[in-house]
């Protein structure tokens, strides 16, 4: 590619930021070790007070270049429902994206990175690395449904056991049929969460 689009597009009838801090350079290969080692000097560049403002593409108008030396604050228009930045890459045969904001905050219809033919492109890779820990606390929760269902199950029988032993609902007290009545709630309960 020679050139490619950065869309940013509203979602829900506006921008997630009236602008977005953003830094792309070339890098020697697309290998993940070469991003975390471009991170460091990228969050330096983002926080820098002065940013070069893009604004939106126009036939004709200026483009954004990779570079190593400045980060760029593009500016969307608020009159439309996205914004296109185009960015020259015709020098690079790899290049770094960070920016101050997730893209797909960005994205209602269209994917952020886009080929002038309108593919969508994406990343090799994204910092931080996708490592599943949000799957993890997912199971972690079930295993506390489950276990906390078991329980309140465990206890619900409790209640069959000594109905089975001829235990008559006039001999208990009526504390005890409170507690067997919320053992009952939690049975219906758990039985709804699976």
């Amino acid at each position: 590619h020679n050139y490619v689009h950065w869309v940013a597009q509203k979602v829900d009838g506006a921008y997630a930021d009236a602008h977005m801090r953003f830094v792309i350079m070339e890098t020697s290969d697309d290998e993940e070790e070469t991003l975390e080692g471009e991170e460091g000097h990228a969050d330096e560049l983002l926080e820098k007070k002065n940013c070069t403002e893009a604004d939106v593409w126009e036939v004709g108008g200026d483009m954004i270049v990779p570079t190593e030396d400045y980060c760029y604050e593009m500016h969307f228009d608020n009159t439309t429902f996205q914004s296109i930045f185009k960015i020259n890459v015709k020098s690079a045969d790899f290049i770094a994206i960070f920016t101050e904001h997730d893209p797909t905050e960005f994205e209602d219809t269209t994917h952020y990175l886009r080929s002038t033919g309108g593919e969508d492109i994406e990343p090799h890779h994204t910092l931080p690395e996708d490592d599943h820990d949000d799957d993890d606390e997912d199971e972690d929760r079930w295993g506390l449904v489950i276990l906390s269902t078991l329980i309140v199950n465990l206890a619900t029988l409790s209640g069959v056991a000594l109905l089975g032993m001829g235990v008559v609902a006039a001999d208990v007290s009526a504390m005890t049929k409170g507690a067997l009545s919320g053992f009952a709630s939690g049975a219906l309960l758990g039985c709804a969460v699976f």
